[in-house]
This record gives structure tokens, sequence and C-alpha cells, in this order.
């Protein structure tokens, strides 16, 4: 390898900035000896490793093709990033629910363990327009080796399912999970048994709002079952909702059975015996229920807006409200009618007439000392009559697949009909 070194003649400006140094000798005759064998023995090294590269690529370009496989496998989802992210964003999203026409006479899933079509009919499915980096909340019941959902691009191609190859997994069992559009989608399908009726689909957007009158502030929710955090089994209720939608400081203080009259073989339980109990400090306190007195009382033991005692109804609602002033003088107070049951309604006389009872005496008690209330009974919008609505927006109580109880909404009833209502109500009370 031949190389070149052009000598040339370098000066320094010396110190008085007027004259120069010539120093054109700078380099010696062995440094530049050096110096050539330095670079002659890199070039050497350059040629080898250009060699060896040639030589590392096959005539067949199969194992490339599997090693690039490979890296797409491990490599991290765009769509899993942005589905992720979406979690972090929880403040600054809500989930909006979407509605469609299923086609209850789709015949067949794709196999979610290997993608293949399936014919099967006892499916349905919805079909959405979708757009890239879209997100979605997904919940079906899966079965058997169904996937829980597919992405299509223009072609009506798959370019995205669900798969899960966990064989313990097999067998029919509830799926909710979330998945970001990708790039050409524009078809989300769905799959879910016909005849189902819990699978949701949510879309993530964007919330644009000012801060609620609530954050910040301290709610004391009293109540019954439809309060006490554990009757959904982790599930999220009405107090949970407004929590996270709202920043108020929520205190539950639900326990399931209990009412004005009711203390569900407790001791000192009813509304009234546990205000001891309650947060001194909270700015606004709700009584919410309930339909557990409606055995507890009769014509003679109703009372009046003048009972001031725990024997009659409207005694024990009295003391009830009036017991808040005991703990926090300076409180707002707010009541929260009942919500319908299957077995009190409005839908027929013989179920309406006890509990119309129970409801105007409530009112009255509220009347009579300006508590400002939240009519749930006559304006939640639940429909606990209706065996399909349960099945839907209420829990099966007794877990024989009727749902006829009609007494508990689940948590997708909560969010729905519930805690909207009481949010604004909160949000009244509070200014």
């Amino acid at each position: 390898m031949s190389v070149f070194i052009k000598k040339s003649k370098l000066r320094v400006k010396n110190e008085d900035g007027t004259s120069y140094t010539g120093v054109m000798n700078a380099v010696a005759e062995e440094s530049t000896e050096e110096l050539i064998k330095q670079i002659e023995a890199k070039g050497e090294e350059v040629v080898a490793k250009g060699k060896k590269t040639l030589e590392s690529i096959p005539e067949d370009y199969t194992v490339l093709e599997e090693t690039v496989g490979e890296l797409k496998e491990d490599k991290v989802d765009n769509s899993d990033i942005i589905y992720n992210l979406s979690a972090m964003l929880e403040p600054f999203i809500q989930k909006q629910e979407i509605t469609g026409t299923w086609d209850e006479n789709y015949t067949g899933y794709i196999d979610k363990l290997n993608g293949n079509a399936v014919s099967y009919d006892q499916m349905r499915m919805i079909s959405l327009q979708v757009k890239e980096h879209e997100i979605y909340d997904i919940k079906s019941r899966v079965g058997y080796r169904m996937t829980l959902w597919s992405i299509h691009d223009s072609s009506g191609n798959i370019i995205k399912l669900w798969k899960n190859s966990d064989i313990s997994l097999l067998f029919d069992y509830y799926e909710d999970i979330g998945v970001a559009i990708p790039k050409s989608g524009v078809e989300l399908r769905v799959y879910a048994y016909v005849g189902h009726l819990h699978s949701y689909i949510r879309r993530y957007i964007a919330k644009f709002y000012v801060d609620s009158p609530l954050k910040g502030k301290k709610w004391c929710a009293i109540g019954d079952s439809l309060t006490d955090s554990a009757t959904l089994n982790g599930d999220k209720n009405y107090v949970d909702f407004i929590t996270d939608e709202t920043g108020v400081i929520s205190v539950n203080k639900g326990i399931g059975g209990t009412g004005y009259l009711n203390n569900n073989n407790g001791a000192d339980t009813t509304f009234y015996e546990r205000h001891s109990d309650f947060p001194k400090d909270a700015d606004i306190y709700t009584f919410f229920g309930s339909f557990n007195d409606m055995n507890l009382f009769d014509d003679n033991s109703i009372g009046n807006i003048e009972s001031n005692d725990n024997t009659t109804l409207m005694g024990a609602m009295s003391l009830a409200i009036r017991s808040i002033g005991y703990i926090n003088e300076n409180a707002v107070v707010g009541v929260i009618l009942p919500t319908p049951w299957a077995s009190y309604n409005g839908t027929t006389l013989s179920k309406s007439v006890k509990s119309e009872k129970y409801i105007n005496a409530l009112i009255a008690i509220c009347n009579k000392y300006s508590v400002p209330y939240l009519d749930l009974y006559h304006q939640s919008g639940l429909r606990p009559w209706d065996v399909n609505f349960n099945k839907i927006y209420y829990k099966d109580d007794n877990g024989d697949g009727n749902y006829s109880e009609g007494v508990h909404p689940n948590s997708f009833g909560h969010e729905k009909f519930i805690a909207p209502k009481i949010k604004l109500f909160l949000e009244f009370l509070i200014n």
C-alpha cells in the first residue's frame, strides 16, 4: 500500500504578535516511517473485515429471513406502546362506549392459536370502521379457541389479531383487553357468542374539561350495599367512578343490608347509629338507600314529619339527617332516593304501593329540613324488572343465571346510570 505525505512549511505566531517562527521539520523522518506502517496495518485490517463480511452473506437468503423474523417477534409492538401510554394519560381521557349492530348470523371465528378461520354457527360479530392509532378497550366472552378481535386493512386482510397460546385458557372465560389500531388498520372486528350480552367496546377519546368543583373536597358517602365497596367484589361502584373523574376525596361508609331502620343484625349500623364513625371534616355527606327497611314498617309504624325516634320510619330518617349536625355543623347534606328493585318499582300497583309510601316519607323529611334530594327511584333509567336489561347492568345475586333479583347494579350499571347523576348532584351541592 503506497502512502504519500506532503511536507509543508508551518509557522507559529510569536507572543509579540508581530513575528513568526518556522517549524518546517516538525515531523521527523523516523516518525514518518512509523506513521506509514500504522496506516498500512489499518488498511490491511479493513480489507480483512470486508472480506469476512462478504463471506458471511449466504447465497440462500433464508437464513437472513429467519433472523429478521426473530427480530420482528422480539421488538416491542408500536400499538402496545400506544395502549400502555394511554394508561398514563388516564386523567386526560375518557372511554366512549361504541354502539352498533351485531351480526347474529355470523358463521365462524378465527382460531387464536394459529390464526385460521373456523366455521361455527353460534357466533356473533360486530364490525367497526377505525383509524390508525385509535385506542379501544374491548371485553367479551371468548370460547375454546376463538379470538377476541381482529384488525383488517382496506382489502379485508387480517393485519393483527388477538392471539393467546396459553393452553390453560382454552375454555370459556372472559377477556378484557386494550388494543391500538396499527398502521393500515381500517376495520376492527369483535367476536362473541350468540346471546352473550356482556360484551362492550369503548374508544379512548381526549377529555377536555375544567377541574370539577369537587376536586380536593371531602365527601362522606353513607349507604347500603349499593355504596358498600365489597358488593361488587373489587369492581368499581359509583363512589369510585366519581372519585376518579372529579378528584374528590371520598370516604366510603356503605354497609350492605343496612338502612334508616335496618341494621342488618349488626350493632349500631343503621344510618343514624353509625354517625360517630363518620369523618368530622367532610364537606359533603350523602345518604343513599334503602329498601332494606321495607319489612320493618307498616302504616302504623311509618310515622310522620313530627316523628323523632328510631321506632318509626320517618323518625329514623329524621335522626339520620340531623345526626350530621352533631359532628359537623358546617357540612352540606344531600339525600339520594333508593333505586328501584325488581320487587319494588312502579310497573305494577302491587309493587309500587309500599315503595311509594317509603319514597314519599323520605321526600317529606328532606323537605322538612330543606335537604336537597336526588330521585333515583323515578329517574335513574334503571329497569330491574327487565331480565334482559339485568343481564347487562345487574349482578346475578343468586348465581343461577336468571338475573331475576334486580337489586344490585353491576359496575357497568353504576358507571352508566348512577355515577353521572350523583356526580352532578354533588357538584350542585358544593356550589
